[in-house]
């Protein structure tokens, strides 16, 4: 098969992501950051407005945690005024090599995918009593913070 993106995997750190955006987190910490990303956007919430404060606020609102060094920068759109944010070149980068990696190896899984995307497609979602609203906090928060990885 075609490589369509030549890249030199071998030169890349696999734990750049973690150094950068950390660990994936977890379903129900996607849910809560969702919501709150949700209520932003309804005008439920307000979040400070000096930049400098978000990371704390969204660690404190959102239970996400932030890297250090990582700096968080909340920006509303409109939906006349959208901003499409290119991810990080290094994380598409990791992302594709690990993709590659599975087609050489025949092996696709949901491995790097939020587990709610699993449990949706295998019927076991609403077996704890989870909503498809609550699939979409988590499909917000994954959207949002994701970077394709």
């Amino acid at each position: 098969m075609a490589v369509k993106y030549p890249i030199d995997c071998e030169s890349l750190d696999p734990d750049l992501a973690l150094k950068k955006v950390g660990t994936q987190p977890g379903t129900e910490a996607m849910a809560k950051f969702g919501e709150l990303l949700i209520k932003l956007a309804l005008g439920l919430e307000t979040a400070p407005l000096n930049p400098d404060e978000h990371n704390a606020y969204l660690k404190n609102k959102g239970g996400l945690e932030i890297p250090d060094g990582v700096r968080v920068e909340l920006i509303a759109q409109g939906v006349d005024n959208i901003k499409i944010l290119i991810p990080p070149k290094e994380l598409i980068e990791l992302a594709i090599c690990e993709m590659q990696k599975k087609d050489r190896e025949n092996t696709p899984t949901y491995e790097g995918l939020p587990a709610a995307y699993k449990q949706l497609d295998d019927g076991t979602w609403t077996d704890d009593g989870s909503t498809m609203e609550r699939f979409y906090e988590v499909r917000v928060c994954d959207y949002t913070i994701g970077y394709c990885r």
